[in-house]
């Protein structure tokens, strides 16, 4: 378990042993009826309750909130007073599903339309923003997730933990997304169902404790210099500084094919090595990855669970599509080729067996590779075919 992992986990611990305080918190101890919830005091608090129901489908008993869909995105329950965004503020609830579950769970801009930054379950779960962003897949049967939504000065990041024998499996707090672009203020915690009818969520407690927190890069790089990663590839990077999230500087690089270098901030290959240049960095084997890319010609793209050059998997921008590959034993083949969408911001996702590539927000492959020689491999890095493609903002955060 990484060091971010472990500091949310204890942040997110509730007994005596790592006692937290909340901003808001609420454990629904008191049972109420259909029509009886908004208003009342969150338990033990603080917070108030702002509770939508128009068709009276929202209850809390034995200590759990229900929520049952009836159409239009209600019921939805919120905590007020709203709260000003701040790079590192967390939402955490545990779900319960029943059954096929419908709603969202996440942060909100107001307590009238729709939860602007949480979590979507509808045909699988997603990282809801403006969209949603499938971040993996679902299982109907009844199963409790603990859900965080941690946000950033713009964006958020998105973590799951599963307490029963998931069918997924996310036994520690798994970075599953995470998210550049929204900005909105305030902030109110909300737990919302979907506009399909009859499904039922259950939440055993919701809180935002008052510490703040973001998880920190294992390697972030803006490239104001070839051979050490700065620490400046991601939003909260600032050099010299020691703010929330900042880190992932003094990684060495290593030009493994070609020759690398970096000018006016930004990476590129200025002599291949038959044909490929490839720099490779340590990071992590369960790893979310990030770069910013400007394809001149050829392939560029990242690669994760680099062994040794026989053994890796990497995804490529090739003008048209977004194409996943594995290397093994020296043998290269593609596993899943979709056509690319912008071609300028490339995400490669692992996690166990199940590697993932977006081309920015959208999903180009979802495969399960299980070769062995990369299941525990750590190194991963940026790979091209050609001198002029340049790369930025290269980020790399373990998932766990």
């Amino acid at each position: 378990m990484s060091g971010s992992s472990k500091l949310l986990t204890l942040l997110l611990r509730r007994d005596d042993e790592t006692p937290i305080t909340w901003t808001y918190y609420d454990e629904f101890t008191t049972d109420r009826a259909a029509g009886a919830i908004h208003g009342t005091a969150c338990e033990p608090g603080p917070g108030t309750r702002h509770m939508a129901d128009a068709n009276s489908k929202a209850t809390i008993s034995g200590g759990w909130l229900r929520i049952l869909s009836s159409g239009g995105w209600d019921p939805a329950y919120g905590i007020t007073p709203a709260l000003d965004r701040k790079a590192g503020l967390i939402f955490c609830t545990k779900l319960r599903s029943v059954g096929a579950c419908f709603g969202l769970q996440g942060w909100d801009t107001n307590l009238t339309v729709l939860t602007t930054e949480g979590f979507y379950w509808s045909s699988g779960l997603q990282a809801y923003t403006t969209a949603g962003r499938l971040v993996t897949a679902r299982d109907d049967g009844a199963w409790e997730f603990n859900l965080t939504v941690v946000l950033r000065t713009s964006g958020a990041h998105y973590f799951i933990q599963t307490e029963d024998d998931y069918a997924i499996g996310y036994p520690e707090q798994t970075l599953v997304w995470t998210d550049h672009a929204a900005t909105g203020t305030p902030n109110y915690p909300r737990l919302q169902g979907e506009a399909t009818s009859n499904k039922a969520m259950l939440f055993k407690y919701v809180g935002v404790p008052q510490n703040l927190w973001l998880p920190t890069p294992v390697v972030s790089d803006g490239f104001s210099s070839w051979g050490t990663s700065d620490g400046l590839g991601h939003a909260e990077g600032v050099a010299g500084g020691d703010a929330l999230g900042q880190g992932g500087d003094g990684g060495p690089w290593a030009s493994t094919a070609g020759t690398w270098g970096v000018a006016a901030g930004v990476a590129s290959c200025s002599s291949l090595a038959t044909g490929v240049g490839l720099a490779t960095i340590t990071a992590a084997a369960d790893v979310n990855i990030e770069v910013d890319l400007s394809r001149s010609g050829g392939e560029c793209g990242l690669v994760c669970r680099y062994a040794d050059a026989n053994n890796f998997i990497y995804a490529i921008y090739d003008g048209t599509n977004v194409v996943l590959r594995k290397v093994i034993a020296g043998s290269e083949s593609d596993i899943a080729t979709t056509a690319a969408t912008t071609g300028t911001h490339l995400r490669l996702y692992a996690q166990g067996s199940e590697i993932r590539v977006y081309d920015g927000t959208v999903s180009k492959g979802v495969v399960t590779v299980a070769d062995a020689a990369v299941q525990s491999a750590t190194t991963c890095g940026i790979y091209t075919t050609d001198t002029g493609n340049t790369f930025d903002n290269f980020t790399a955060w373990s998932r766990t």
